[in-house]
């Protein structure tokens, strides 16, 4: 047999190592899918109580223990001085900022509050006393790897992280991993800050995701098939055609 009729072996194991890996990502995007999908279902079950359920500090703890993403229902408390601006947010294409305050629960425990979105300048009250308030407790948004880092000091914050809220705050105690993200958390007579309606819901792109993946396993296996096996058949008949009588 001729050389050009021999099996491309590195390819074809480059080749399988290279289409098991796409498989076993778009294998991984699919099972994504279905854990999104139950996250999205519990979110629309929670976002359709007409009477939210108390959530206690117990509650919270418990979700975190179970690697919860979220927990959706009412807090009672008053709120801690501390309050901590996140920039930039912008709302209706106006630049502004997120506002966070500690707050103690009434059963103990503290947890950070996103009180919503202001306007760059605004200055507001907290609200006084014990209030109760609705929302959706999570876990803070990813930071985006051109985020710039924090600077505490300086009181300058760009994204959420807790551990720098808890060096800044320790007065607080704030020791739950999730933050409060509120309907409304606005003093009475107030505008401001704008909550977060019952239409937060987490991206859910896992279904292209899986479909990029394995439509990349296809095409590499066809760009193989054209490039390495089409070749060695073609070469493999060449070389077993039976020699031309004259």
């Amino acid at each position: 047999m001729k050389s050009g009729a021999r099996f491309p072996v590195g390819a074809t194991l480059a080749m399988l190592a290279a289409f098991s890996l796409l498989c076993a990502l778009g294998t991984w995007q699919v099972e994504r899918l279905a854990w999104k999908n139950a996250i999205l279902q519990a979110l629309d079950k929670a976002y359709a109580m007409r009477i939210p359920p108390n959530l206690v500090s117990q509650d919270l703890e418990a979700s975190a223990r179970n690697r919860s993403l979220f927990i959706f229902g009412t807090i009672h408390g008053h709120f801690l001085p501390g309050e901590i601006a996140v920039r930039p947010r912008t709302h209706d294409g106006e630049t502004g900022a997120h506002l966070y305050q500690p707050f103690s629960l009434a059963n103990g425990g503290v947890i950070l509050v996103n009180r919503g979105w202001v306007p760059e300048g605004w200055q507001g009250r907290v609200p006084d006393g014990s209030v109760s308030l609705t929302g959706l407790a999570r876990k803070p948004d990813r930071k985006n790897p051109f985020t710039p880092p924090n600077r505490p000091g300086a009181g300058q914050w760009y994204a959420i992280d807790l551990k720098d809220i808890n060096i800044l705050l320790p007065e607080s105690g704030n020791s739950l991993p999730y933050v409060f993200y509120a309907e409304n958390a606005r003093s009475a007579g107030e505008d401001y800050p704008l909550g977060f309606g019952r239409d937060w819901m987490p991206p859910n792109n896992h279904l292209q995701y899986a479909i990029f993946w394995f439509t990349m396993a296809f095409i590499l296996a066809a760009i193989y098939a054209l490039r390495f096996i089409r070749p060695f058949l073609k070469a493999k008949l060449i070389a077993q055609a039976p020699p031309v009588i004259d």
